[in-house]
């Protein structure tokens, strides 16, 4: 009986050090992916007064000696507008359509992550070891 007990120890010890290190390697690993994905994308973002001061195309307008618009000449209509004059209702639509749960998460929805994540791997495991092989290849 002790030596049963002694072996299951050893296997709850063997155990509890894989997964004590799986945690420290996940801790690690996390911050070294954020970190190396921004490094990878921050060369190609624009900076940031770039943002700030931009101009946008607005098409030339001709107007008569009385200020009264005649015509307007380009491809894009744009004029810019502050944000407390974009209608409430505009702004649902956008987060109802974009993200259900936007007032309900920091940026990050997990459940829809782990929901993705279980969809890829469910068609990962789907495949045939042939078609996966082709997939991959």
């Amino acid at each position: 009986i002790l030596l049963i007990f002694a072996r299951n120890l050893l296997v709850l010890i063997r155990l509890y050090k894989i997964i004590w290190w799986s945690c420290i390697s996940l801790i690690c690993v996390i911050p070294l992916m954020i970190s190396g994905a921004v490094l990878y994308l921050s060369h190609d973002l624009p900076s940031i007064n770039s943002i700030r001061h931009i101009e946008l195309q607005i098409p030339l307008r001709v107007y008569s000696a009385d200020h009264k618009l005649i015509a307007e000449f380009g491809e894009m209509r744009r004029s810019p507008i502050n944000m407390a004059d974009v209608p409430p209702h505009f702004i649902d639509a956008l987060l109802s359509a974009e993200d259900d749960n936007f007032e309900k998460h920091y940026g990050i929805d997990l459940k829809s992550l782990l929901r993705a994540v279980i969809e890829i791997a469910n068609q990962v495991v789907a495949l045939s070891p042939c078609k996966l092989r082709e997939t991959i290849f």
